[in-house]
Formats: C-alpha cells, structure tokens, sequence
C-alpha cells in the first residue's frame, strides 16, 4: 500500500479524523501520531485514540466515535 506520508503536500490542504484502538496492535496509534507530525501543526488533521478497542473492534458506531471526539457535522441543503 501508499505511504500517506510521502504524499503530505497533497493531503495538508483536507481536513482529516482519524480513529485508532489503544490496544491496536496492527496499527497502533503511534502511526497516527506520526502522521499528524509530517502534516504539519497548520493542517486540519485530527487522530483519536479510543481506549479499550483493537484492530478488529469493538468499535462504537460512527455517530458516537464522531461526538466522543468532539466533532459535529451540520447537513448542508442546497436548493436546486
């Protein structure tokens, strides 16, 4: 696979959440950590680390990961 670090000019620019299990053995968490890093302090790049979960789960559902991390997405509707 792509080293998403070899392409960080490219990815800097896309605001990004990025979850890992602090008992993750596959990927730990320090892989994120290490990518937010190459990103840079002024991207838009966000790693969580959720306590408990491993590379294989349990994970919560996506709403409840989203607001554990603190972050809200509004519906934009758009009139066509």
């Amino acid at each position: 696979s792509l080293d998403p670090v070899n392409f960080v000019s490219h990815l800097q620019s896309i605001p990004q959440v990025h979850f890992f299990g602090s008992e993750d053995e596959v990927v730990p968490a320090k892989v994120g950590h290490i990518y937010k890093a190459a990103m840079g302090a002024n991207s838009a790049t966000f790693i969580h680390v959720v306590a408990g979960v491993g590379h294989e789960g349990p994970w919560p559902s996506v709403p409840n990961l989203l607001k554990k991390a603190g972050i809200s997405f509004k519906k934009k509707h758009h009139d066509i």
